[in-house]
């Protein structure tokens, strides 16, 4: 067969899978013209400093055991070894968070048996107001329980390890490690576009494909 055919069918049966995978949950799925709906705000876009992390060693976040939920022991960088990560940090008061949490959780449904983990972490944006439900670790596991999470999720005190460790000005930062620790892609925001980058970066990394 001719190489551009050969080309041409592994490029439509990516495309099949994809849609596959979103036409199985269309209701979930936010309008693709990059604006969040519900406030009527674009998603944010990429800044060249997260590119900056790409091909580095994910920083450890060494977060307490009291801050932790769906996971009967805490979850460090050194505890993933060997596994595709995807590492999504947000905040409850973020409508684009909210608005990637059914996808995320269809997600880790899809993906847990390929061998992903997947682990969020709630990372305030308003540090000042106390009474920001953002700040209180009871108030995000409600969060957690109302948006449907069931996988591991941790808490973010004070927001120190997003904005110093990870550069964080953007909820959601989504962020994909590869089995040696390493950062292979990060993306900020949430529509159907960066829906089918994340995915098509997750089924890169778990074939041991470079992700572009």
């Amino acid at each position: 067969m001719e190489k551009w055919k050969v080309i041409l069918i592994v490029v439509m049966m990516g495309s099949l899978g994809a849609y596959g995978f979103f036409q199985s949950n269309p209701s979930e799925v936010p309008h693709d013209d990059g604006h969040d709906h519900a406030q009527g705000q674009p998603t944010p876009p990429p800044d060249p400093k997260d590119l900056a992390l790409i091909g580095k060693p994910a920083a450890a976040w060494n977060i307490p055991a009291q801050y932790w939920l769906n996971t009967p022991r805490p979850i460090d960088v050194k505890d993933l070894k060997g596994k595709v990560t995807l590492l999504e940090f947000w905040r409850s008061g973020c409508s684009h968070c909210e608005a990637a949490a059914p996808f995320m959780a269809k997600l880790y449904e899809e993906f847990k048996p390929r061998g992903l983990q997947v682990i969020g972490i709630q990372s305030p944006g308003n540090l000042t107001d106390t009474k920001n439900p953002e700040n209180k670790w009871n108030d995000v596991q409600q969060t957690v329980r109302d948006w449907g999470l069931t996988y591991p999720v941790a808490f973010d005190k004070d927001g120190v390890l997003f904005k110093t460790k990870y550069n964080g000005h953007n909820w959601p930062t989504m962020i994909l490690i590869d089995r040696q620790g390493k950062i292979l892609h990060l993306q900020t925001g949430h529509d159907r576009k960066k829906e089918q980058a994340i995915l098509q970066a997750i089924n890169q990394a778990l074939d041991n494909k470079p992700v572009k």
